[in-house]
């Protein structure tokens, strides 16, 4: 997977260039593994001109939809931990209307309750 970082209104440290790293192996465990080489990732951060709230973007892009997450709160180490969260919430979503293997077991859902395929 891919990765692009940019940040407005301030310097990226190393310590937070690190933990963007750890989060981005996160989220790559959750993508499919055949939408991984695909997958491209851009972090935006941003802080206001004030310095009181800052803000992490992430753009994931799949082969079939990209997920975003946007999030603002008062520490950028806690705004990244937010949109993460978020974008791993909407791979879930992602991975069970793309996957075969989801149809497969709707399918089979449905002749265990007495359905047929079509009225599920």
């Amino acid at each position: 997977m891919i990765h692009t970082l940019s940040a407005e209104g301030f310097d990226l440290t190393p310590k937070l260039q690190k933990y963007l790293t750890g989060k981005v192996k996160d989220i790559e465990k959750y993508i499919p593994r055949k939408a991984r080489e695909s997958a491209v990732l851009a972090v935006h951060f941003k802080v206001s001109k004030k310095g009181q709230e800052k803000t992490c973007t992430l753009a994931l892009q799949l082969p079939q939809k990209t997920l975003s997450a946007h999030e603002t709160t008062g520490h950028m180490y806690a705004a990244l931990d937010i949109a993460t969260v978020e974008i791993r919430r909407q791979l879930a979503d992602y991975k069970s209307t793309h996957s075969k293997h989801g149809l497969r077991h709707r399918i089979a859902r449905g002749f265990k309750r007495g359905k047929t395929p079509e009225e599920s």
